[in-house]
């Protein structure tokens, strides 16, 4: 009991400040006494657009040397769709993951976390997603020209400012 209790106050701690998601799984794995195999990809989407559909390819590779067959992929959002090459990946190969993802329209940082579980071994990949979600201003014209103005001349110029 005491354990379900801690790890749930890690987590909301971890909503309020900046911890990576990486930390924070692997934090919790190792308290579980988790010691499977894991390899952890993050996958920085940058700054992105509020409200916007950004399509990004993360390699998932197989560094063991058995063939690896893909069982699931879970996500902690429907935000997120996924879609994966090949099931099946090679010894020492990799296979490509198609996210896509549909950004909040709130701004601010945001992480997701994707675990890819194997058929035949109790390995993992988790993958991380994280993107920074902005806002852009866009100047109603291309340029303002204070050609005409001298040296010590006070000029001002109206400019519409659209953020989006």
């Amino acid at each position: 009991m005491f354990r379900r209790i801690a790890r749930s106050t890690v987590l909301s701690v971890a909503c309020l400040l900046p911890v990576s998601a990486a930390l924070l799984y692997r934090a919790l794995a190792d308290e579980a006494g988790d010691t499977s195999e894991r390899e952890v990809i993050e996958c920085n989407l940058g700054d992105v657009a509020p409200g916007a559909k950004i399509s990004h390819t993360v390699s998932i590779p197989n560094q063991s040397a058995e063939v690896r067959t893909v069982k699931a992929i879970t996500k902690d959002c429907t935000c997120l769709s996924l879609e994966l090459t090949a099931k099946r990946i090679q010894p020492g190969g990799e296979e490509e993951l198609n996210v896509e993802y549909s950004t909040p329209t709130h701004r601010g940082p945001i992480e997701h976390v994707l675990n890819v579980a194997y058929n035949d071994s109790p390995a993992s990949t988790v993958i991380i997603v994280t993107a920074t979600v902005g806002a852009w201003v866009e100047l109603d014209q291309d340029e303002i020209d204070f050609a005409a103005v001298c040296v010590g001349d006070e000029v001002q110029k109206d400019v519409v400012l659209e953020v989006r």
